[in-house]
């Protein structure tokens, strides 16, 4: 073993000390600076907020100022950011976007490009609550660069999607190109339903897994009963993720014009299905249900027994027959689900 000289290991800790004094020093400089710039921020938006608010109203600039000063570009974004989250009305809106776009553009252009990511995200931020529009076709060229993060990506969009840029699908369509679910619906509930219906429903076959699965989403919650001859023929689809998605939204219509077609599916054995099928068998009744979803009630799986039991409970004759379960059932399972829908009558 290496014996280290004891004045080597003081020198050492001497230096670490000082190098975390000079950090903690330089911590408290920059949030004295940051306090300092937000009190500034705090006066001068103060000093001219009868001129703001004018702005907002009447759409005229009054105010003689040096935009180039940090602390008032900060101060007048920070209006504009506080008055858009409490205030809904679209002519100040309007007024914001137009003054936006003609004082602040060249500067979010300069900082969309900086090396900054934490810098690149809050200008996009920004440029979707002003709604800057002139930054659509910018942002959809940044795009096929591919030379984005996947915050930005995301995010750049999202912003294509509220502009009603329709090419915000060629985009989401292309292979290789996927992001987590929740995106998919959020930017599919941004544009207006004819795109949707157009670019994407009516063109399922054509779209990526991902997108097919975000349009089945749309439809359930939508409730477009239109579409139920395509939900049915996708839970016949040899894709089990999609039949599991096509039967949740089917489920969502809050209609089934016929169980027929579903009834062979009853023979699974994989629990997400038979829980859904329990479900929408409550959408219409069919005597040839009430078997299997007395023989679910006793399913390894907690979810499927419950759904099993509420759906039975839902059919004439589900109470009688809960009853005989929950007095004779041999299974736990079975008489514990069966008691306990009894006690709580059917939900959805």
């Amino acid at each position: 073993m290496v014996a280290i000289p004891l004045h080597i290991l003081l020198y050492t800790i001497v230096i670490l000390l000082v190098a975390l004094l000079i950090f903690f020093i330089a911590l408290i400089r920059i949030k004295q600076q940051r306090s300092k710039m937000t009190q500034k921020q705090v006066i001068w938006t103060k000093e001219h907020e009868e001129y703001l608010f004018n702005l907002l109203s009447t759409g005229e600039w009054r105010i003689r100022t040096n935009l180039s000063k940090q602390f008032i570009y900060e101060a007048i974004e920070q209006f504009f950011l506080n008055f858009l989250k409490t205030v809904n009305d679209p002519e100040s809106q309007r007024h914001i976007q137009q003054w936006v776009e003609t004082h602040f553009a060249e500067r979010y252009r300069k900082q969309l490009n900086s090396r900054s990511l934490a810098i690149r995200l809050n200008t996009l931020y920004r440029i979707e609550r002003f709604h800057c529009t002139s930054f659509q076709a910018p942002l959809y060229h940044r795009y096929l660069l591919n030379q984005m993060t996947m915050e930005e990506k995301i995010l750049t969009l999202q912003i294509l999607a509220k502009f009603q840029d329709e090419r915000v699908i060629e985009l989401l369509n292309k292979e290789g190109v996927e992001y987590p679910d929740f995106y998919y619906a959020d930017i599919l509930t941004r544009l207006p339903t004819t795109i949707v219906t157009n670019n994407v429903i009516d063109r399922f076959q054509d779209l990526t897994p991902p997108l097919q699965y975000a349009a089945i989403e749309y439809i359930g919650a939508q409730g477009w009963n239109e579409y139920e001859p395509l939900l049915l023929k996708l839970i016949d689809h040899n894709n089990q993720e999609m039949n599991i998605r096509a039967m949740k939204a089917l489920y969502q219509l809050h209609y089934l014009s016929d169980m027929t077609p579903l009834l062979p599916h009853f023979e699974t054995e994989h629990w997400p299905k038979k829980m859904w099928l329990a479900k929408l068998s409550m959408l219409h009744h069919h005597e040839a249900c009430i078997p299997y979803l007395k023989q679910w009630l006793a399913d390894s799986s907690w979810y499927v027994r419950r759904a099993a039991a509420n759906a039975l409970l839902s059919y004439p004759t589900g109470q009688f027959e809960l009853k005989q379960i929950a007095q004779f059932s041999e299974d736990t399972y079975a008489r514990d689900a069966a008691k306990e829908r009894l006690e709580r009558g059917i939900g959805f």
